[in-house]
């Protein structure tokens, strides 16, 4: 996004991949500001591989066309004609692995027990830690182990 302008001022949606993010930090798509935000099961949600979510705010969701219709994702108004659902469920699939979708519910749950905050906490001290690691790593190679024990102690 260029400096100075939102995605509201230029007419453009404002899609946010979140796969590093959800299941590591609190996420708000309101204070985000995102139109669209997607997201991976499989990574710090822990959940099952192939499954995710996208989030579509409530004023872009219905001026999106999925890629196919789909006779969950649709209904059919006449021999001839369909009309796609309202909300999200036009981007949903009659076939799907309902297993996964109970996988992804339980990560979620498991997540939302331990606590976003906590997790997020725990998530930014492991990172903090690491951190500074490799910068005891980094000064152990440019001066040698003695000097950066006495600089950096452990």
């Amino acid at each position: 996004m260029a400096e100075g302008f939102t995605d509201d001022e230029i007419g453009v949606p404002f899609l946010l991949d979140a796969c590093q993010s959800v299941g590591q930090r609190r996420i708000d798509v309101s204070e985000i500001g995102c139109d669209l935000l997607s997201a991976t099961g499989r990574k710090y949600l822990r959940g099952p591989r192939g499954t995710g979510f996208l989030y579509v705010s409530d004023a872009l969701v219905d001026q999106l066309t999925p890629p196919h219709p789909d006779h969950h994702g649709t209904e059919l108004v006449s021999a001839d004609r369909f009309e796609w659902r309202t909300a999200g469920r036009r981007f949903e699939h009659w076939e799907h692995s309902v297993a996964a979708w109970l996988g992804l519910g339980a990560a979620v749950d498991h997540a939302l027990g331990w606590g976003m905050d906590r997790i997020e906490a725990t998530v930014s001290a492991r990172a903090e830690q690491l951190r500074a690691m490799l910068q005891w790593r980094r000064s152990s190679i440019r001066f040698g182990v003695a000097d950066a024990l006495t600089t950096h102690p452990v």
